[in-house]
């Protein structure tokens, strides 16, 4: 992944981060943010805070605002005429989390948003370093109970044109903004594809697979915390060479104090993707491929940011999700190199010519691996038929070795 060809950031996307500066202007500006139960700590975003940023967002014509922070209060605890700006936008999307992340009975979205404008931000960690989750996932859709906060009443347990719900199955954060984006482009994909057992949503020939659970390929991970949904890998945009740079420059980014200042330009905003979250250090981090340490972790504001632009470039074809050759395909894969290593072997007769060629197929053969998953997102095994070509030649050298004499 940190070997990819640098990409250019998403120009689809505006991501707004509210940190610990924000959280004082907000209390600065008389702005009154709730406390979380149980705890001494205030929420990142007051009711009123966000209500001046749909104010000031609105009228330039994004094509969806996007808040990833949970916000399971009324707005009548809170800040009363956000009730109404929240039942009346349509292309205003929230989180929700399913249960045991990190309760049973997870966390609902804004009780005033209809449930067709909110996905689960739950995501698969696949390792834990010093407490901070690694991330090379991300789940797009799940099976879940129907006691779920993030599934709708069973009066509307049907499939749902506008947020794919299906039965039991919900789509995540990222999956609905996708699609709600792709909705205001004049395309679209079928929700009926997310029925079980059917791995692909199509938009025309293109499509995003179910690759992580379909046997296939040199990713193994444990599938026990997918709830029995749809996850494929995350291929990161590489903005930068590495680090935290690589992954939080995806798009452009204003703080929520420079948006809600009245110099901000709010054109910036029109027809784009405005995602909302917290970016203060500690409160929401995960690793990536590209961080080399704890403290290298960056916000999920991001790595949703990543998950939206991966989907619309899949779906559109302009860039192509990771993918694996199944089983049979990977076994053609290293035959043809054990092959190439036997007839390299077999055609020349000085030791330095066989080594030399055989150098150059081991590095060949890592050089079009490169390609095919940079170029064509297409991740083939390298190890197995590296081998395979160094024993194939080292037998077929003996062997002529031993037949010579």
């Amino acid at each position: 992944m940190q070997l990819k060809p640098k990409d250019k950031p998403d120009d689809r996307l505006l991501i707004i981060t509210i940190d610990r500066q924000d959280w004082a202007y907000q209390d600065r500006m008389g702005m009154k943010r709730p406390t979380i139960p149980g705890s001494d700590q205030k929420r990142s975003l007051a009711g009123e805070a966000l209500s001046q940023l749909l104010n000031k967002l609105l009228p330039y014509e994004p094509q969806i605002i996007a808040l990833d922070i949970l916000r399971p209060i009324a707005a009548s605890q809170d800040y009363p005429p956000l009730a109404k700006q929240l039942q009346n936008t349509p292309n205003f999307i929230s989180i929700c989390k399913f249960n045991n992340y990190p309760q049973p009975d997870g966390f609902p979205p804004p009780p005033e948003l209809p449930k067709n404008q909110s996905g689960f931000s739950n995501i698969v960690p696949d390792e834990t370093i010093a407490g901070v989750p690694r991330i090379r996932r991300f789940l797009y859709q799940a099976k879940l109970d129907r006691t779920s906060p993030c599934l709708p009443p069973d009066s509307l347990a049907k499939v749902d044109s506008m947020s794919c719900n299906f039965k039991d199955y919900a789509p995540s954060f990222s999956l609905l903004i996708a699609k709600r984006y792709l909705q205001s482009q004049n395309q679209d994909f079928d929700c009926n594809k997310l029925e079980r057992g059917i791995l692909e949503i199509n938009i025309g020939d293109t499509h995003l697979g179910d690759w992580l659970q379909s046997n296939r390929g040199p990713y193994r991970t444990s599938q026990s915390d997918t709830r029995s949904g749809r996850q494929v890998m995350l291929a990161y945009r590489r903005i930068a060479d590495n680090g935290i740079d690589a992954i939080i420059k995806i798009a452009p980014k204003k703080s929520l104090r420079q948006v809600l200042d009245p110099r901000f330009n709010s054109e910036s905003v029109r027809e784009k993707i405005v995602l909302i979250g917290v970016t203060e250090p500690g409160i929401d981090d995960f690793l990536t491929p590209f961080s080399r340490n704890p403290s290298e972790a960056i916000p999920g504001v991001y790595l949703h940011a990543h998950a939206v632009s991966q989907i619309l470039d899949t779906m559109t074809g302009k860039r192509t999700s990771i993918a694996f050759w199944n089983p049979l395909q990977e076994a053609f894969w290293v035959l043809g190199w054990s092959l190439v290593g036997g007839l390299l072997t077999w055609r020349f007769l000085r030791v330095k010519t066989v080594l030399l060629t055989v150098a150059i197929a081991v590095i060949s053969l890592t050089g079009i691996g490169w390609l095919l998953f940079s170029y064509f997102g297409l991740w083939v095994p390298i190890i197995p038929p590296a081998i395979a070509l160094l024993t194939t030649s080292g037998i077929f050298f003996f062997l002529r070795s031993y037949y010579l004499k």
